[in-house]
C-alpha cells in the first residue's frame, strides 16, 4: 500500500492483528505477544479501539502466557473503552473465569459461573461445568466436585454432542476421584499417580492442540503436580 494512503494504519493494524492471532492459535504465545506489542505501540488508539476482536484476542493471549494480573488490568480497561458491549462476547466471559480462577478470587468465580447454561454453546457448557468442578476443588468441597464431573460424563454433552471431550473429562474424573479420597494435603499413592499419568498420556497421544492448551486441563495438571 502506498505509504501516503489514508488507510495505511488501518491495514497495518489489520495485518499485525492477524499475525498475532494466528501465532496465538498455533500456540506461539510469545511471538503473538511481540506482534501485539508492536501493534499497540505503533497504531493510534482511535484505530485499535474500533476492534473488539483485537482486544479479546490480546486478552486471551495474555492468559495463555499466564500473565493473569496484566490480563485483569487489560480487561478492566476494555470495560472502560467498550462498555458492557464487550461483556456480551463469550470469549470475554471465559477469560474472566480464567483470571478469577488463577488470581484465586473464589467469590468472583462463583458469580461468573452462576448463569443459565442453556444459553451457552455445547463446548462452552463443558468449559463452564469443568470450571464448576474447579470452583468446588478450590474450596475443598471434593464430594461436590466429584458429583459434578460424574454428571458431566453422564450428560448428553459427553455422549452425543461433544464426545471428543471425553478424554479431558476422564482425566478430570480420575484426578477428582483421588482428591476426594485424599484431599490436597495428603500424598497420593503410587497406584493413583500411575492412573492419573495414564489418563494424561491418552490426552497427549490424542494430540489435539486445543486440548493440550485447554485451561481446565492445564489447571488440574498444575495442581496435581504433573
Amino acid at each position: 500500500i502506498d505509504s501516503t494512503s489514508n488507510y495505511i494504519e488501518d491495514e497495518y493494524c489489520f495485518t499485525l492483528g492477524n499475525l498475532a492471532t494466528i501465532c496465538s492459535i498455533r500456540t506461539n504465545y510469545e511471538k503473538a505477544d511481540a506482534y501485539f506489542s508492536i501493534l499497540f505501540k505503533k497504531i493510534p488508539t482511535e484505530i485499535t479501539q474500533q476492534n473488539i476482536a483485537l482486544t479479546l484476542n490480546y486478552i486471551t493471549n495474555l492468559n495463555k502466557l499466564k500473565q493473569y494480573q496484566k490480563c485483569n488490568e487489560e480487561m478492566q480497561h476494555a470495560l472502560i473503552v467498550f462498555g458492557v458491549k464487550i461483556k456480551s462476547f463469550s470469549q470475554f466471559k471465559t477469560q474472566e473465569i480464567v483470571v478469577a480462577c488463577y488470581l484465586n478470587d473464589i467469590k468472583k468465580l462463583g458469580t461468573l459461573l452462576a448463569i443459565d447454561f442453556e444459553n451457552l454453546q455445547p463446548f462452552e457448557r463443558i468449559f463452564y461445568r469443568l470450571f464448576y468442578c474447579i470452583y468446588f476443588l478450590m474450596q475443598e468441597e471434593f464430594e461436590l466436585a466429584f458429583t459434578e464431573i460424574q454428571n458431566l460424563q453422564r450428560s448428553k454433552l459427553m455422549n452425543e454432542i461433544d464426545a471428543h471431550f471425553s478424554e479431558i473429562a476422564q482425566f478430570m474424573f480420575i484426578c477428582i476421584k483421588h482428591l476426594t479420597a485424599k484431599g490436597w494435603k495428603n500424598r497420593l499413592s503410587e497406584k493413583a499417580n500411575n492412573e492419573i499419568k495414564e489418563a494424561n498420556l491418552k490426552i497427549i497421544q490424542a494430540n489435539i492442540p486445543m486440548f493440550l492448551n485447554y485451561t481446565p486441563y492445564l489447571w488440574m495438571k498444575e495442581k496435581i503436580g504433573l
